[in-house]
């Protein structure tokens, strides 16, 4: 889904489509009232919060992700609406990754729209959805009591206000933290191996499934063929495994995670003294290291190179390459950068460089090969692949030189 999942998200505002030769241009500010507080971004897709609890979305729309009622991807923001055609409202917290969306209501109900082979959208069925519609539980009455929600490539998860997890979607490689004769679910199933630990946050990687618990552990399960479970192995996991911190070669002493970030079989974990671990694949960098044969690591080590510390780490999307917001406010990024996501740098980076130039940041998120930013003065920029219209302009060239982008005030 995204970084650590209960915290909030400070509001922005809406701005105009400029780019003007690799300089910000003035952005135009909305009213409080229609302003957005959040984003988050999938595969090719971004969804936009806004405080009066609507949905935008642009994009790819290819598995109907943007749930506008239709599969036809666009450059511009519209609403999201459920499946009945009615606009989508009340919503708190958005999640996606590569071709399904959820949003979280302040009732605390779970909606899910978009491609839906696997049971990931949770409605009981495995029929695709171009609008909103309620996740159910497994007695067939609306998951409800959420109080936050992740999205995996093909599985979902959700915390319920009890320290409950509940997953759904597919098992195929453990991610729901159930048994194995389970290939999928349809409607959320509770992770029972998770009662008693006080679990504060989840996550998820296209195929594995992430918990965080209140005293900083954290707990990982499903697939592992890259080490992205951190157990020091890379056999899959069908129930949660904590973590194994202490087998780093940088040590770990009373250091607790309050933060992770996933991407493409690669996490990261921010911890309380503001330094950032990484493990997982490494093909790219993102690891901040050199990628060199087998290209992964199976434990968590220390991203070297973040001068003064992490404050915040990325969130949504699939991808190659990692961001971590310093204490600085800039966006510090490594990996994968053949289309300019991490700016206007000739080759991968396999160290922390300031990305985009990008400063002043309030708030981020990673898509497949993008970056989207919103800057304390309430602007909202994109950098990277263009594909699906994500930098919100309907031309479609990549730019490693920042965006705005336009989201409309009603």
């Amino acid at each position: 889904m995204y970084n650590k999942v209960k915290r909030s998200i400070l509001p922005v505002l809406a701005l105009s489509v400029v780019m003007l030769g690799g300089q910000f241009a003035t952005a135009t500010t909305a009213s409080a009232a229609t302003a957005v507080k959040a984003i988050t971004s999938g595969g090719y897709h971004v969804l936009a919060l806004k405080t009066d609890g609507t949905v935008y979305a642009w994009g790819d729309n290819t598995g109907y992700q943007l749930g506008d009622g239709t599969s036809t991807s666009r450059a511009t923001a519209e609403k999201v609406k459920t499946s009945t055609g009615a606009v989508l409202t009340g919503i708190t917290q958005l999640a996606a990754k590569q071709y399904h969306s959820l949003a979280l209501k302040s009732d605390g109900t779970v909606w899910a729209w978009g491609h839906n082979a696997h049971g990931q959208l949770g409605t009981g069925n495995t029929s695709h959805q171009s609008g909103a519609k309620q996740v159910l539980e497994a007695n067939g009455q609306p998951l409800s009591n959420v109080t936050s929600i992740a999205t995996g490539g093909t599985h979902s998860i959700a915390l319920k206000s009890d320290g409950t997890v509940w997953a759904w979607g597919s098992n195929t490689h453990g991610q729901l933290g159930i048994d194995t004769a389970t290939t999928i679910s349809t409607k959320a199933i509770q992770i029972t191996a998770l009662d008693n630990l006080n679990v504060e946050s989840v996550y998820a990687d296209l195929r594995s499934t992430y918990a965080v618990t209140s005293t900083g552990e954290v707990y990982a399960w499903g697939q592992n063929e890259y080490g992205q479970l951190g157990n020091g192995t890379t056999t899959d996991r069908f129930t949660p495994e904590r973590v194994d911190f202490n087998g780093s070669a940088a040590g770990y002493g009373d250091e607790q995670v309050v933060e992770l970030s996933t991407g493409i079989n690669h996490v990261l974990a921010l911890d309380s003294d503001n330094q950032v671990w990484a493990w997982g694949y490494n093909s790219f960098g993102q690891l901040a290291k050199t990628p060199t044969s087998p290209y992964y690591s199976t434990t968590p080590a220390l991203v070297p190179n973040l001068n003064g510390g992490a404050a915040k780490l990325s969130r949504g999307g699939s991808h190659h390459f990692s961001l971590v917001l310093g204490t600085d406010k800039q966006v510090w990024g490594f990996g994968d950068n053949r289309y300019g996501q991490l700016g206007e740098h000739n080759t991968d980076s396999f160290m922390p460089d300031p990305v985009g130039k990008f400063s002043n940041v309030r708030s981020f998120t990673a898509g497949t090969a993008y970056t989207i930013v919103l800057k304390w003065d309430g602007s909202v920029w994109g950098i990277g692949d263009n594909t699906h219209g994500t930098l919100g302009t309907a031309e479609r060239p990549s730019n490693a030189t920042p965006v705005a982008i336009t989201i409309p005030e009603n």
